[in-house]
């Protein structure tokens, strides 16, 4: 009976070994959208209750060509934070949501959070959605296909 007595760990346990690793998200970032969108017209010093610009942007790093590196090292974290903010929650509150998940499902790969860091992915989700924009809006042909297909619209009535 006392062998059955003993607290297992998790790192003992077969769910520890068997667990899919968190793969590191890599992504390049173009320097206009972090200095000017991320770091200016995101963040404020008014707003951030003492958070510096630096840190506000740490996970940001400048490569040789000018542009950004961002490396995420837990992705399923990262994921569970962006997936929490698109649904509305604050980043409190996505920080908490974050911590119930580790310790409901036992997952301690999840790591340390906060809502600063919940912040900061959310900072770096918009400038990969904003890159995504830039990269449709730099496609000339998509505009033309839009254009093209108008012509095959029926024209609005506008008396009724």
């Amino acid at each position: 009976m006392k062998y059955f007595d003993v607290i297992v760990k998790h790192a003992e346990t077969i769910c520890h070994y068997i667990e899919p690793r968190s793969k590191t998200i890599t992504l390049t970032v173009n320097n206009s959208i972090v200095d000017v969108v991320i770091g200016d017209m995101l963040w404020h010093p008014t707003d951030m209750e003492g958070q510096t610009r630096e840190n506000a942007l740490s996970l940001f790093k400048r490569k040789e060509d000018g542009s950004y590196l961002v490396e995420i090292t837990k992705s399923k974290q990262f994921l569970l934070a962006t997936h929490y903010v698109r649904r509305g929650m604050s980043f409190a509150m996505a920080a908490d949501a974050i911590h119930d998940a580790k310790e409901v499902c036992d997952i301690p790969k999840l790591g340390t959070y906060s809502d600063y860091l919940v912040a900061s992915y959310a900072r770096v989700a918009c400038a990969l959605l904003i890159k995504h924009i830039s990269q449709v809006l730099c496609s000339k042909w998509v505009f033309l296909v839009a254009f093209d297909a108008s012509i095959y619209r029926p024209s609005a009535n506008l008396l009724g």
